[in-house]
C-alpha cells in the first residue's frame, strides 16, 4: 500500500523529460484490496501525461472494478 500511495502522490506531476510518465505495475494481481481501491479513481481519470501498463500472469484475480477500466493486450510468455 505504501508504494501505491507514493505512486498516487507523484502521478500528478508532469514528467521531467518527454511527453509522458509511464508506470508499469508488474504482477498487478498481487496488489492488496486496499491498493486496488486506491488506484480506481486514477485509472478511471488519469492525468493526460500519464500512461499505466498493468501486467499480470493471472488476470482472473483482478477485481472487476479494475478490469472495467482497462483493455487487454494478450501476449505469449517468454517460457511458452
Amino acid at each position: 500500500m505504501k508504494d501505491t500511495r507514493e505512486l498516487l502522490d507523484n502521478v500528478q506531476y508532469a514528467p521531467a523529460r518527454g511527453r509522458f510518465k509511464v508506470y508499469l505495475i508488474d504482477e498487478v494481481h498481487m496488489l492488496s484490496r486496499h491498493s486496488f481501491n486506491a488506484l480506481l479513481k486514477t485509472l478511471e481519470e488519469p492525468p493526460a501525461h500519464v500512461k499505466f501498463l498493468l501486467a499480470t500472469t493471472d488476470p482472473q484475480k483482478l477485481p472487476v472494478t479494475i478490469l472495467s477500466r482497462l483493455f487487454a493486450v494478450p501476449s505469449e510468455g517468454a517460457g511458452r
